[in-house]
């Protein structure tokens, strides 16, 4: 039954069944939080326009704009590992027309446990995920660890990283220039820097070159972390869907380790986005580490939306015939087909793959 729904419809059923697969159980939020809550990380969201409202008791609540703030904030601080799932709406403000909308977000939490391992079930969950979609993907994937431990080689205080982070982010190379320039950079940190724009593609040759950019302890840890992963990937097979790409790093304050998104075909942006967060989990004043993702359903509505040649496999016209012939006709045909649409007359703009009339039954 789940292949005659259309794949926008399957998608969440079949993401359910992964994810319990790994152990995984789904979270539910409320629809409210504490506007406070995502006032003061603004900048983990990414984006402004958070709908307001005071409740009876005067407190001034949000409708919530993100899934994983919430989980943060509601997961224990325990030993114990926590694996979640959603499949939640969040409400945000859309800069293209300046609307509001309700946004479908399906997305999985792996809160605690060792980080090597943790990383590689959930980016195999992610890959996982866009292969439900369509088996052309791609999944780009950076390390903010060692991105941070480059500009500390360079020299880039925090005062200058975000302007630094974004040229690197926009793959803007003649724009690095300019900012080695402006801060006196010396050539071989502004070097190290431009060639870490350029790497991208082929997971396993663009890792070499990333290692022979590694002049320091913190670098080295982030490649050998990211050939691990490589690693563990290959043993489920899905090696050759990996791009190294540091356009796709997060903000520091909030990401530390591996970054990832995943792209399909007829979507010009990422329909998933995900990384390890350790330093939102401080924020929150949490130890343990955490890693996820979320996948934006909104953005899969064009690569999801077909266009079905038929309304319905089969049109019954019934005309004047008493109800429980139309019944019975129904009850019998309905096991040679996957749809049938019993009418009275034939109906305008209806199209069936095949028309028959009551007469030809009883």
């Amino acid at each position: 039954m789940l292949n005659i729904l259309p794949l926008r419809e399957q998608l969440p059923l079949k993401l359910r069944a992964i994810y319990e697969l790994y152990g995984y159980k789904k979270y539910r939020m409320d629809k409210f939080e504490p506007y406070d809550m995502y006032r003061e990380n603004k900048s983990f969201l990414k984006y402004d326009g958070i709908i307001t409202f005071t409740n009876p008791n005067g407190r001034l609540m949000a409708l919530k704009p993100d899934v994983t703030m919430s989980i943060v904030k509601n997961t224990a601080d325990s030993a114990e590992s926590t694996k979640l799932y959603y499949n939640e709406n969040v409400f945000r403000l859309q800069h293209s027309n300046g609307e509001y909308s309700e946004i479908n977000q399906l997305g999985l939490e792996f809160i605690g446990g060792e980080s090597g391992y943790s990383q590689a079930e959930v980016v195999i969950l992610a890959l996982r995920s866009l292969e439900a979609i369509n088996n052309n993907f791609v999944l780009n994937i950076a390390h903010m660890g060692f991105i941070a431990s480059l500009l500390d080689y360079a020299g880039i205080t925090n005062g200058n990283r975000e302007e630094c982070l974004a040229l690197i982010k926009q793959k803007n190379t003649h724009g690095l220039c300019e900012y080695a320039c402006k801060y006196a950079l010396d050539n071989r940190s502004t070097e190290a820097l431009r060639a870490v724009i350029g790497i991208s593609g082929n997971f396993k040759n663009a890792l070499e070159k990333l290692s022979g950019l590694a002049v320091n302890n913190s670098m080295k840890e982030a490649v050998d972390e990211l050939s691990d992963l490589l690693r563990a990937v290959t043993e489920v097979g899905m090696e050759k869907k990996l791009q190294l790409d540091f356009s796709v790093i997060n903000d520091p304050d909030y990401y530390n380790g591996i970054v990832f998104q995943g792209y399909i075909p007829k979507t010009p942006r990422a329909v998933l986005s995900g990384g390890r967060y350790d330093n939102l989990m401080r924020r929150f004043g949490k130890a343990k580490n955490a890693i996820g993702f979320a996948l934006y359903l909104g953005e899969l509505d064009r690569a999801l939306n077909t266009t079905e040649e038929f309304d319905t496999d089969l049109l019954l016209i019934y005309g004047d015939a008493p109800s429980w012939q139309v019944v019975k006709a129904v009850e019998t045909l309905k096991a040679s087909c996957d749809s049938i649409r019993a009418e009275k007359n034939i109906p305008v703009g209806i199209k069936a793959k095949k028309t028959i009339y009551i007469a030809e039954v009883i």
